[in-house]
């Protein structure tokens, strides 16, 4: 709603004490706003299954019934973000298979762009992204996109963070906050 109404704001006061709205996300809040939560909700879903899906083809690590169920776990553990109205986070999750599955096809500059834009969807996502991308190349794991996949990440979200200082603190004392 406050994208509908102001555009890109920097700073919303409608939430607790108020806090940055470019560190909450910078992606999410114009798609919900042109499309709605639940139409966002819906797509980044199906499209994330359908990433999954081909990330664990890429992997060649199960069978075909394991494999059924990889997909069929992640389908429902991954509902969950667009069910609760979590737009931002699954949108980030949505970006940051595509990170993974340009990874797993050694696309370094395609790997760092889609990492940092999982973090500039949801820093959450981005944190997770990194994670993996810096777990791949302490193992070893194709060293230039994984590296690029840990990087990615971590410059989006210190630009952002540099730029928007959060803080962290949600509910001030003045709220009852802790």
């Amino acid at each position: 709603a406050l994208f509908g109404e102001v555009g890109f704001s920097p700073w919303n006061n409608r939430w607790y004490s108020g806090h940055h709205t470019p560190s909450y996300s910078l992606l999410s809040p114009p798609l919900t706003w042109a499309f709605g939560g639940f139409v966002v909700g819906l797509v980044t879903h199906f499209v994330s299954v359908m990433l999954w899906a081909r990330v664990v083809d890429r992997a060649n690590l199960v069978g075909h019934l394991r494999r059924t169920g990889a997909i069929a776990a992640f389908a429902v553990t991954a509902a969950a973000p667009a069910v609760i109205g979590q737009s931002a986070y699954a949108l980030g999750v949505l970006v940051g298979l595509g990170a993974v599955l340009s990874w797993q096809h050694d696309r370094v500059w395609l790997t760092l762009v889609l990492g940092g834009m999982a973090s500039l969807a949801s820093p959450a996502a981005g944190v997770f992204v990194g994670c993996i991308g810096a777990g791949l190349w302490l193992a070893g794991k194709s060293r230039p996109s994984a590296a690029a996949m840990a990087a990615g990440p971590a410059m989006a979200f210190v630009a952002v963070t540099a730029l928007f200082p959060e803080g962290g603190e949600y509910f001030p004392y003045s709220a009852g906050g802790a």
